[in-house]
């Protein structure tokens, strides 16, 4: 165990903990831009995404982030999903760069433009939080600590919840800014 983390507080741990996981994070998107899609399947990933954008409400982006932000908390299988929904959303940035809208953006670029949007980083924080809970429920789980690291999961839950409904109401600021 490297000395910098034996000698880090808890509240250093798990900040450091969710760094590595959001930078994981950034990793498993980037594998998905790599991902080559037929043009069949990127036009039918690119419908789907209209689709959704035409039922977008505040209650729709909020749901839909918190329902995936809590399956990151759960131990072991939060991760496999987690990291799944991040690869995920690198393969729908691939779909968007085949679409006649995207005027040959590249992938790369698309996730460059994300980078500028407060909603991805809000996200991916959330994210990145349940990714890293999901660990120290287990560790803490085995030390004897389960039932302590349940309050702090409870307590992180009800953050990642107020982040993704700012972030949602973010985003829908910034989709009906766009649409004029």
């Amino acid at each position: 165990m490297p000395s910098f983390w034996k000698g880090s507080s808890s509240r250093r741990k798990r900040i450091i903990t969710v760094a590595v996981f959001l930078l994981l994070w950034q990793v498993a998107t980037g594998v998905g831009l790599l991902t080559h899609l037929s043009q069949q399947d990127a036009n039918s990933i690119n419908q789907e995404i209209d689709q959704e954008r035409t039922a977008a409400s505040v209650e729709n982006i909020f749901g839909h982030n918190l329902i995936l932000c809590l399956a990151t908390f759960v131990p072991i299988g939060g991760p496999i999903f987690g990291f799944f929904s991040s690869y995920s959303s690198g393969v729908v940035l691939v779909a968007f760069s085949m679409s006649p809208k995207a005027q040959g953006l590249t992938p790369l670029l698309f996730l460059l433009a994300y980078f500028l949007i407060p909603v991805y980083w809000l996200e991916n924080i959330s994210m990145s939080i349940g990714l890293a809970e999901s660990v120290w429920l287990i560790r803490r789980t085995m030390q004897g600590y389960g039932k302590r690291e349940l309050r702090n999961a409870a307590v992180l839950i009800a953050i990642v919840t107020l982040i993704l409904l700012v972030s949602a109401i973010t985003e829908i600021a910034l989709i009906n800014a766009a649409s004029g």
